[in-house]
C-alpha cells in the first residue's frame, strides 16, 4: 500500500483505504466513483485515540475551547485548518494554525463536514456544543 492514503464520500457513505488504481491512463480506477464523489487525503496522521486524521475532520483540541476544521492547502502543499473557538467566530482570535503531530496529537477527531456538518453551524451560530 501507498503512503497516500485516501477515503471517498458518495455522497451517502465513507469508502476507506482507497487506493490509487493501476489504469493504464494513469487515473484513478475506483469501481463505485461517480461524478459526485468527493476524494479526501489522509494528513499522515492520528488523533489522541489513534484515529487517522483526513481532510474536513473536526478536531476537538483538548483545551476544550476550540474546534479545528482540517484542510489542504495548495498554495503551501500542507495540511492546516481554521480554528473555530467554542462559543462561535472571532476575526481577532481564530486563526488558521497549521498542521502537525502536536496538534494531532492534542486533539480527537469528533466528526467531519459531511456527515456532521452541525458541529460547525453550532459554532458558527454562537451555540455551544
Amino acid at each position: 500500500m501507498s503512503r497516500f492514503r485516501f477515503r471517498v464520500w458518495d455522497g451517502k457513505q465513507y469508502h476507506y483505504d482507497v487506493e490509487l488504481g493501476d489504469g493504464d491512463d494513469g487515473c484513478f480506477s475506483w469501481g463505485y466513483l461517480t461524478d459526485n464523489c468527493i476524494i479526501e487525503q489522509w494528513t499522515g496522521l492520528k488523533d489522541t485515540e489513534g484515529k487517522c486524521i483526513y481532510e474536513v475532520d473536526i478536531l476537538s483540541r483538548h483545551d476544550g475551547e476550540s474546534t479545528v476544521l482540517v484542510e489542504y492547502c495548495e498554495e503551501y502543499a500542507k495540511f492546516g485548518g481554521l480554528i473555530y473557538l467554542r462559543y462561535g467566530l472571532d476575526p481577532e482570535q481564530d486563526s488558521w494554525i497549521w498542521f502537525d503531530e502536536n496538534l494531532a496529537t492534542n486533539s480527537i477527531v469528533i466528526g467531519n463536514l459531511n456527515e456532521n456538518r452541525e458541529l460547525l453551524l453550532q459554532v458558527e451560530s454562537n451555540e455551544p456544543f
